[in-house]
């Protein structure tokens, strides 16, 4: 499974970026998104990357941040 962030633009005209959908690849991922906005257009995507989301929130880095801080 893939993590894609998707921007699309609903049938009102309305842009919605942040979307993301897990799916195994893009075109899993209209079928999953189209239900939720039907006739929408996708205007964008790209793929997530896990290990960047998670960088720096983990409780070691939070607590090195608030030390780092303190000491200033």
């Amino acid at each position: 499974m893939q993590k894609l962030g998707l921007k699309i633009i609903t049938k009102n005209g309305t842009t919605v970026d942040g979307l993301i959908v897990h799916a195994v690849n893009q075109a899993s991922a209209d079928s999953k998104l189209h239900p939720m906005y039907p006739q929408c257009t996708i205007a964008g995507a790209r793929l997530i990357d896990d290990l960047h989301c998670r960088e720096g929130t983990d409780l070691e880095d939070a607590t090195s941040l608030i030390v780092g801080q303190d000491a200033k």
